[in-house]
């Protein structure tokens, strides 16, 4: 009976000599099979998670205002006709060429956030001319009668 150093001699030189090849592709495929489905999941969620912030940063901006010029023009949204006017004064006032002043929506109403353009000694009185839109309607006064 042959022991089991005997046997490790005979393989060792059988084996000198004799290149060893291992087919690579058949391991590289197993863990790349594995691991499509968790990647395409991570990606797929990835992408949700930026499509929702986009979609509600977009939902919460109540107006856009583009200064140029110094006139204030509304891009998008219905801010009151009296605060365009007044951003335009300010803009002639301070010397704006351009800036973006965005109305978002927050809890406690409508805040105005401006761009880098906009200098901040112009912010003050920027806000001095917002003066927040009512209810729209009666003061909630039961009806007489």
């Amino acid at each position: 009976m042959l022991g089991a150093g005997h046997i490790r001699r005979r393989l060792r030189r059988k084996a000198v000599g004799v290149p060893i090849t291992v087919d690579s592709s058949r391991f590289g495929k197993r863990g790349s099979r594995s691991m499509t489905p968790i990647l395409t999941l991570l990606g797929l969620f990835s992408a949700m998670i930026v499509l929702l912030v986009l979609f509600l940063r977009h939902v919460r901006v109540r107006f856009i205002i583009d200064l140029d010029g110094g006139k204030a023009r509304v891009r998008r949204g219905d801010p009151p006709a009296a605060f365009v006017r007044g951003c335009s004064d300010v803009a002639r006032l301070y010397r704006l060429q351009m800036g973006r002043i965005l109305g978002v929506r927050t809890g406690n109403g409508v805040e105005l956030r401006f761009s880098k353009e906009i200098p901040a000694r112009a912010h003050q009185p920027l806000r001095n001319q917002w003066v927040p839109p009512g209810s729209g309607g009666p003061g909630g006064n039961r009806a007489a009668g």
